[in-house]
């Protein structure tokens, strides 16, 4: 899988090489609370900055929280909601608001942990829904993981992710690879760290993000 991603990358780079790119290193910061009610059902409560601009300014952050149903040891779905604050040109925070559905496959082969993520969201600009200042995104994105315990607390993952817009444009935005190292302390408390790349496609202005994040879990 490592390879495969590897490969998928340096394809991704060269594509880029005909093309004048746009670069940005940013620092993603990710505070994750997570709810258990029942054994099936679970609420979700995240809180994420990113300081962009080659990690010079806050450039956005967001809220999100959602309910996830496990429907069985294979299959859950979950229902979101994520309230944005976008750093614009005029260096002014816009709202955006996304509401968006999972469809959740996953299954286990020993030390190995897969999973595939398929996304329905809607994007709107502005706090009143009903009436937006620029027209709705539409994207599907669908995600795929793989994670290797290597013992109780540490585990090592990777994922590759698409983001296919839906209107107007109907081709792949966004692909976003990704290889990160997780520590549980205990059964409560995990610590994330990962290393993220997204290439923007289908663009007059083609974009490479390079991502760094430190995310924080806490169940209960």
């Amino acid at each position: 899988m490592f390879r495969s991603l590897s490969l998928l990358v340096f394809l991704f780079l060269g594509l880029y090489s005909h093309a004048q790119t746009q670069k940005d290193a940013i620092i993603w910061t990710t505070l994750s609370l997570e709810k258990k009610f029942t054994k099936r059902l679970y609420l979700n409560l995240i809180n994420q900055t990113a300081i962009n601009q080659n990690v010079t300014e806050l450039g956005s952050s967001f809220i999100d929280f959602g309910l996830q149903y496990k429907v069985n040891s294979y299959f859950a779905t979950s229902a979101n909601y994520r309230f944005i604050k976008l750093r614009n040109l005029n260096n002014e925070y816009d709202n955006l608001q996304r509401f968006y559905l999972d469809l959740i496959g996953s299954k286990g082969f020993g030390n190995f942990y897969l999973q595939f993520r398929s996304r329905f969201q809607n994007q709107l600009y502005g706090l009143n829904i009903f009436d937006t200042y620029k027209p709705n995104k539409y994207f599907i994105r669908n995600k795929l993981s793989v994670r290797y315990s290597v013992d109780s607390k540490n585990s090592i993952n990777a994922s590759i992710e698409q983001f296919y817009r839906l209107n107007t444009v109907f081709k792949t935005q966004f692909i976003r690879t990704s290889i990160g190292y997780s520590y549980k302390l205990n059964l409560y408390h995990k610590i994330d760290l990962s290393y993220t790349q997204q290439f923007g496609l289908n663009t007059k202005t083609p974009k490479i993000l390079f991502i760094y994040n430190i995310g924080y879990t806490y169940k209960f």
